[in-house]
């Protein structure tokens, strides 16, 4: 095996957000190593993370994946991740109604982008976050807003929501399963440009509010907000450095051909 391919789960981050319960996020690091991934990220944890109750259960739970629940990195905010590791494939995990059709099946998803062959997910360089909510309510919808994809893992109606390691063993096996290797692009020097880079990629929301402002939106208006619906939009599905680039062009010249034809 190439060294530019290695196993998609090796440069796969596992975020767990607010999670509650020791054991579970013990369970999580032995599911994480079960499948030979490793990173293991912990934002604002709802138990007492300095307490040697805590780390006793957590150790409990983890059993053989000790090391990965010792490497967990814990981030005070979501704010705080995203400035250490915001920039890479983020797909969130949710079974909120409500988001209509931009909600995706994890599977399908994974397949699809399996075949788009210039897709940064192909790029050995490219990080895949895999990142799931809190137990007793999931992804609030201001964790959702930087997701790249809100994705559906399979469960019955019966019982739609899953427990929190089970979860994350069933993302990376399908993950493992079916993005396999042998779905890598033919000419994988095409993926590795557009790999992302390290890094936070920085979107141009200055540029949208100001192109909303001079288009006459009140973004002040708490009903809806057009602002926030239009960064899902516009920056979604994983914009390359470049795509955000040319979008920032065009709304700064949009904006500026504005302003002018509002002296005239």
């Amino acid at each position: 095996m190439s060294d530019h391919n290695p196993p998609v789960l090796a440069r796969t981050l596992i975020v767990l957000h607010r999670p509650i319960y020791p054991r579970n996020i013990g369970m999580c690091a032995r599911a994480m190593a079960n499948l030979g991934s490793f990173d293991l990220h912990i934002i604002s944890p709802r138990c007492d993370w300095t307490s040697s109750m805590v780390h006793h259960e957590l150790r409990q739970g983890a059993t053989h994946g000790a090391p990965v629940l010792e490497a967990a990195k814990v981030h005070a905010t979501l704010q705080d991740f995203l400035d250490q590791h915001g920039q890479g494939i983020r797909f969130g995990f949710s079974a909120r109604e409500g988001f209509g059709r931009r909600i995706h099946d994890f599977s399908t998803l994974v397949r699809e982008l399996s075949k788009q062959t210039d897709h940064p997910i192909h790029a050995a360089t490219s990080a895949i976050q895999l990142h799931f909510g809190t137990e007793d309510d999931g992804l609030s919808l201001e964790e959702l807003e930087p997701m790249n994809f809100i994705v559906r893992l399979p469960t019955s109606d019966a019982v739609p929501s899953l427990n929190l390691s089970h979860a994350v063993l069933l993302a990376q096996y399908i993950l493992r399963d079916d993005f396999s290797l042998a779905h890598q692009p033919a000419d994988l020097a095409a993926a590795l440009e557009n790999a992302l880079p390290p890094g936070r990629l920085e979107y141009p929301r200055q540029a949208i509010r100001d192109w909303l402002e001079e288009l006459g939106f009140d973004l002040d208006s708490r009903k809806i907000s057009i602002e926030t619906s239009l960064n899902r939009v516009l920056l979604s599905h994983c914009p390359t450095p470049d795509d955000v680039r040319l979008l920032e062009k065009v709304l700064f010249q949009t904006v500026a051909k504005l302003k002018a034809k509002g002296a005239t």
